[in-house]
């Protein structure tokens, strides 16, 4: 049985907690998709994942806690523009307000040659043209994807979609699927923003942006391949395997 909730960007609460109370299964053998940075919230003032899911198996894309099985972030489509010359070692455009990381990793490299940083949360984002935003990020060797509200983030996947090597820079490496997809071969993560800025420092030869923009390619062709809408599925169907192994 598939069951489908939007509920705009709302606690499903009542509706989806009445739904499974009405089916006749044992929960263990339920399985949960959610794309909401903080993970299910059911029952009134529950936090989180909640009590009420704790027999579920969960994918999420923020792997908040150890039971809940990461998944990417439903991005939108953005269309490349061609002919774009790389400018920027690195780039960041985004809100500072959503991370203590963020606004970190902003104070020290906002006056770093070859950085480019713009922070959103004084203008109103609406007014950003998705041109700029696109054109940042391939103008980039590499996109500096800090976690905000969630543990993961849009940007880490919206740079692979556009070609450009990804760092994600957050207290947990929570790229999915960490069990089958080799991430190092075209993203980076660090946890602390010393180790990143250790990381730029040591990259000062021409050999080395090449390098990169080749890792920017294979992260756009791996992204078209095995993580766009309705690619990942198979990860999915991968992990409830494993999982319905474990039950024999």
């Amino acid at each position: 049985m598939r069951v489908h909730f939007n509920t705009n960007f709302n606690p499903p609460q009542k509706e989806l907690v009445d739904f499974v109370d009405s089916l006749h299964i044992d929960r263990k053998k339920i399985f949960v998709i959610s794309s909401c940075d903080k993970g299910i919230k059911t029952r009134w003032g529950a936090e989180g994942i909640g009590k009420y899911f704790d027999d579920f198996i969960t994918f999420n894309v923020s792997e908040e806690s150890d039971n809940i099985i990461g998944i990417p972030h439903l991005c939108p489509i953005h269309k490349p523009i061609p002919n774009i010359k790389k400018k920027y070692l690195a780039s960041f455009m985004g809100n500072s307000c959503t991370h203590p990381i963020r606004k970190e990793m902003i104070e020290k490299l906002k006056n770093r040659c070859g950085v480019f940083i713009y922070d959103t949360s004084a203008v109103d984002c609406r007014n950003l043209e998705e041109l700029i935003f696109v054109k940042n990020i391939q103008e980039s060797y590499l996109s500096l994807c800090p976690r905000g509200t969630g543990i993961n983030t849009f940007r880490f996947f919206e740079s692979m979609q556009l070609g450009t090597v990804p760092i994600h820079i957050g207290d947990k490496d929570c790229r999915p699927f960490r069990d089958e997809i080799n991430w190092n071969e075209f993203s980076y993560w660090y946890n602390n923003i010393e180790d990143l800025l250790i990381f730029l420092d040591n990259l000062k030869t021409r050999s080395q942006l090449l390098q990169l923009v080749r890792k920017g390619e294979l992260a756009k062709e791996f992204y078209n391949e095995n993580l766009a809408l309705q690619q990942w599925g198979k990860y999915v169907i991968h992990k409830l395997e494993k999982i319905k192994g474990n039950w024999k």
